[in-house]
């Protein structure tokens, strides 16, 4: 009788406990260890994954991924991995398909742009989404209209495309079809998935997703959006099991709807750079960085959401400027005119929005 590749623990509550005493160690046996509970866990799931291969794909990601794993708590890591199983997929970051990203010092599942299509498609088999690219270059050229019952996409594409010169990129669009016609277009701004990219607090790190794979993020941001009313996407947020039974229900965190909080991270956002707007004096501005930061519960100012941190680089070179200007009256004068150059700044991102 062959021996089996991996062997399974008595129960989920032995892996369980296995797993919190090994997940954090580098050793062999460790990493032993940890397949076996997570084959464990996985046997569970058996229905709807390959035990062996979600195992080895799994354990493998944890080692190679550790300084973003050992963030979050084991309890949090299992039920990522459980969520993950029960929905039919393999944490493999290579493939796209589903990632442990941080999240305000826990540990989330976060599901790639080609699963959440093939989990539309298990409830719609004739649903099909495709995603383009526009550049700076093309964007004179690129628009979408309905014209009665029809969607049309009229998009002028230039030679020299790269995806992955993702600094030239500046718009995603889906096309969403149904039984092989165009339904609908979503688009998504760089704008709008920088904002996005703020909402995480590790969006700066070198572990970061959103560092390491910012197209990839922003086409699973795009999909998200663009199958939520037709079909029930899953929630990404910070999950948790029981560590004290064998049971191996997903707990999640209670708080609002992630578009709620997106929707209010957004204007508090923009409510701190107006403020840095308003600051023309270094010794203020050290001091509006140091409160906001303290704010934001981080400790130094990179680690501030992308968009305050862009606003504060161009407010400090304003602040300096000044600084260079001898004359009250001649400084008096720039720094109006600067508050004038933004205001036009804003008063045109209005009149963009409401086109």
């Amino acid at each position: 009788m062959r021996k089996k590749l991996i062997e399974a623990m008595a129960s989920n509550l032995d892996a369980k406990t296995a797993f919190l005493e090994n997940f954090r160690k580098d050793d062999a046996q460790a990493f032993n260890e940890v397949a076996r509970s997570l084959y464990t866990f996985a046997l569970s799931f058996e229905d709807r994954i390959n035990p062996l291969a979600a195992t080895m794909t799994a354990a493998n990601y944890i080692i190679a991924n550790k300084e973003v794993v050992r963030m979050g708590t084991a309890e949090q890591v299992i039920a990522a991995f459980c969520e993950a199983c029960s929905l039919g997929v393999q944490l493999d970051k290579a493939s796209g398909n589903a990632y442990l990203v941080p999240y305000k010092k826990n540990i989330q599942l976060a599901l790639g742009y080609r699963f959440l299509l093939e989990l539309a498609k298990r409830d719609n088999p004739n649903l099909t989404v495709v995603i383009g690219f526009v550049t700076k270059e093309e964007k004179p050229y690129y628009r979408s209209e309905e014209a009665g019952d029809k969607t049309l996409v009229f998009h002028k594409k230039f030679g020299n495309r790269d995806i992955m010169d993702t600094d030239n990129i500046v718009l995603l669009y889906a096309k969403i079809y149904q039984h092989g016609k165009l339904i609908d277009v979503k688009e998504m701004t760089r704008k709008r998935v920088e904002y996005l990219r703020s909402l995480s607090p590790n969006a700066n790190s070198d572990y970061s997703p959103w560092k390491l794979h910012f197209y990839a993020m922003w086409q699973a941001k795009l999909m998200r959006e663009a199958l939520k009313l037709l079909v029930t996407m899953p929630m990404e947020r910070p999950a948790r099991v029981d560590m004290t039974s064998n049971d191996l229900s997903v707990e999640y965190d209670d708080y609002e709807m992630v578009d709620n909080q997106e929707e209010e991270d957004m204007q508090r956002f923009e409510e701190v750079i107006t403020e840095l707007q308003d600051i023309y004096d270094r010794d203020a501005f050290t001091k509006y960085m140091s409160e906001t930061c303290k704010k934001f519960g981080v400790e130094a100012s990179k680690y501030l959401p992308q968009v305050i941190v862009d606003a504060a680089k161009i407010q400090f070179g304003t602040i300096t400027e000044v600084s260079k200007i001898a004359i009250p009256e001649d400084k008096a004068a720039y720094i109006e005119t600067c508050k004038q150059e933004r205001m036009q700044i804003r008063i045109s991102e209005e009149m963009l929005k409401n086109q």
